[in-house]
């Protein structure tokens, strides 16, 4: 069978299992074995890694390319994180505290603190 469709394959499967942390690897190395740069940068900042980690990584992927294209896939990508990333209030009392940031393998986690601790929220002003 395909190595690409295997990786789909999989992928699917751990979204089912509530496993998105190893979908995003699954795409990583999807997007990876058909070479495809930009999404291959999306996953990886999906991922949440921390600026020395994420930069180091960045370069590997992007060494191959030319000067304007690294800085087209760090700019749009980055936009990319942070646009999905911003909510329209903030999420404690600091008013530009609307940015959550947290990496695809810990999304469970951090519902089951929301979960946990939702009588302490107040609804935002607005």
């Amino acid at each position: 069978m395909n190595k690409s469709i295997v990786l789909i394959e999989k992928v699917f499967d751990h979204v089912e299992n509530d496993e998105v942390d190893k979908a995003v690897f699954c795409c990583i190395r999807l997007s990876r074995q058909i070479e495809d740069t930009f999404n291959t940068i999306i996953f990886l900042r999906e991922l949440c890694l921390g600026k020395k980690q994420f930069d180091n990584m960045f370069y590997d992927e992007t060494s191959k390319h030319k000067k304007d294209a690294q800085d087209f896939f760090y700019k749009t990508t980055w936009k990319h994180w942070l646009e999905e990333r911003t909510l329209d209030y903030s999420l404690t009392d600091i008013p530009d505290n609307s940015v959550v940031k947290f990496g695809a393998g810990e999304i469970q986690k951090e519902i089951d603190d929301i979960l946990a601790h939702i009588d302490d929220y107040s609804i935002p002003q607005g």
